[in-house]
């Protein structure tokens, strides 16, 4: 237990920055096909799809950021959170390139940094100061 509690107190911000842009950036036109356009259902507008294939792809992080404020490690989760958010600037300045999945959301990464600033915002309000 006391190993596996080691393991999530240490985050490795630069991996897990590299982490995040390959998976985000990893995403493609082909992903995109295969959820846009017309369905049995209706017709998904391109940049709905893109939304929610580049939201699926960052939520592992959001969980792992609360799973590991709910074991009580809360600078950790700040530590991983903040390294995502990195990954997510440095993304925010892909949003033109048109073989890239965020030209399609070209707000997503703005707007994720958004979120997890108001989830750590949220674990500084229950663990005191923030690291």
């Amino acid at each position: 237990q006391a190993v596996a509690q080691s393991h999530l107190e240490t985050v490795d911000t630069v991996a897990t920055i590299d982490l995040v842009r390959t998976t985000l950036l990893g995403l493609d036109q082909d992903d995109l096909a295969m959820r846009a356009g017309k369905t049995r259902y209706g017709y998904v507008e391109p940049t709905d799809a893109a939304w929610h294939l580049l939201e699926e792809a960052l939520e592992p992080w959001f969980e792992d950021i609360r799973r590991r404020a709910h074991l009580g490690l809360y600078s950790a989760a700040r530590v991983l959170g903040s390294a995502v958010i990195q990954a997510l600037e440095q993304l925010a300045a892909r949003k033109h390139d048109d073989w890239v999945l965020l030209g399609w959301a070209p707000d997503f990464a703005d707007e994720a940094a958004a979120s997890i600033t108001a989830l750590l915002t949220d674990l500084d309000g229950t663990a005191g100061p923030p690291c």
